[in-house]
């Protein structure tokens, strides 16, 4: 949602210079969902006709689609909030309570919410969804799911651009950003705390731990000294 936006809210603010962390699997995952045909669950379920749904995906959907802050985000759109109040208005929820429209809307709002206002006036296409509130078509779905790919294509090549101009200072993380000091000796668990309960097997990966940096090391500048 806001790896772009925090970089370039220095165009307001010239005279300030920021400093990030980046592990380099956050670059793959930000590279991958750039990608035209790769998703998430979230995602391939959103570009999904709803007649095409099964019973799980319905209960899915269901369970996973309004894991969003209600005040924050739910709230402010009352065909969402709609949606969440009746699907928790009973204890127990049969898939067949909604219907496919309500399912097709239910995708729709839960990628809409993460839109930040700048991206509704960069893109009108989604003030236009959004005073649409219901009924939402798959080619709608489509769309959403289409811009998110624009913004995200856009991060990287604006870490780059800040960063070739000094503006910002980026540092790296472990590949898998793994805890080094119990992938050496897990028995270091016990200098945070004595409490913990330790597993019988110890582990002693000293050299993934070395890997681990190499790769980083050799990733991060693969993507941020690259000349594209």
């Amino acid at each position: 949602k806001d790896y772009l936006n925090m970089v370039a809210i220095l165009e307001k603010h010239p005279d300030i210079k920021l400093n990030f962390n980046i592990s380099p699997i956050l670059i793959d995952t930000i590279l991958d969902y750039s990608k035209e045909n790769n998703h998430d669950l979230h995602s391939k379920l959103t570009v999904t006709p709803v007649e095409e749904l099964t019973e799980n995906d319905k209960l899915y959907i269901l369970n996973s689609f309004f894991d969003v802050d209600y005040n924050h985000l739910i709230s402010k759109y009352k065909e969402y909030a709609n949606l969440y109040n009746k699907r928790y208005s009973k204890s127990e929820i049969n898939v067949n309570d909604f219907s496919d429209k309500e399912y097709g809307d239910i995708m729709f709002w839960f990628n809409f919410v993460w839109f930040d206002e700048h991206w509704k006036n960069e893109y009108p296409a989604l003030r236009k969804l959004e005073k649409k509130g219901q009924n939402f078509t798959l080619k709608d779905r489509k769309l959403i799911i289409d811009i998110q790919r624009k913004i995200i294509s856009k991060i990287i090549p604006t870490w780059k651009k800040y960063l070739k101009e000094n503006r910002i200072g980026i540092s790296t993380s472990p590949y898998y950003h793994p805890i080094l000091p119990i992938l050496i000796n897990s028995n270091d668990i016990k200098a945070a705390s004595s409490k913990y309960s330790m597993p019988d097997c110890k582990i002693n990966m000293a050299d993934d731990a070395k890997l681990q940096l190499e790769r980083a090391i050799a990733r991060f500048e693969e993507v941020f000294r690259s000349e594209e």
